[in-house]
């Protein structure tokens, strides 16, 4: 769980704290950059990483909105998460809007890439 520094730097999008830690989100395990745009998670499920790598082998995958490797997520990688996401939150009526913030993605091009990558 992030001190309140960490968790004041994430909650306010800071960019002078790149490159300083990053985070993951548990629920989805996805990671970022503290200055990530996407909506705010639970504080208790977030952890901290001291680099990428140790996100990536704690089994995290980079976001694909604030690209903490600073690197393209590819689409195949983004439509496995959002597989893993409706197969686990199939009991609740998720709205695209909703699903887009969970992957940390916009809902028009989650819509897009989805469809695309599975036909």
């Amino acid at each position: 769980m992030p001190n309140d520094k960490q968790w004041q730097a994430i909650s306010n999008n800071e960019h002078t704290v790149d490159g300083k830690f990053w985070y993951g989100v548990t629920t989805t395990k996805i990671f970022c950059k503290p200055s990530c745009p996407s909506r705010l998670p639970h504080r208790n499920h977030v952890v901290i990483f001291t680099d990428p790598q140790e996100a990536l082998q704690n089994g995290f995958r980079p976001c694909k909105r604030c690209r903490p490797m600073e690197e393209i997520v590819s689409n195949q990688v983004w439509v496995d998460e959002i597989e893993y996401v409706l197969q686990t939150y199939y009991m609740q009526k998720l709205s695209l809007k909703e699903l887009a913030n969970i992957v940390h993605g916009d809902p028009s091009y989650l819509r897009h890439t989805y469809q695309k990558t599975l036909v």
